[in-house]
C-alpha cells in the first residue's frame, strides 16, 4: 500500500503543478484500475 499512496500523493502534485511523469508499466496498471474504479477507491 505504499506504493498506492505516494502515486496517490504524487497525482494531486501534478494534478495542482501540471506536471508530466513517466510511469512504469505496473504504476500505469494500478493508476487505470484506481481511475476506473471512481474518486472514492482512488482515495483510499
Amino acid at each position: 500500500m505504499a506504493l498506492l499512496s505516494q502515486i496517490s500523493r504524487l497525482i494531486g502534485i501534478l494534478s495542482r503543478k501540471g506536471l508530466i511523469v513517466r510511469l512504469t508499466d505496473e504504476e500505469r496498471a494500478m493508476l487505470k484500475d484506481l481511475t476506473d474504479k471512481g474518486k472514492a477507491a482512488a482515495a483510499k
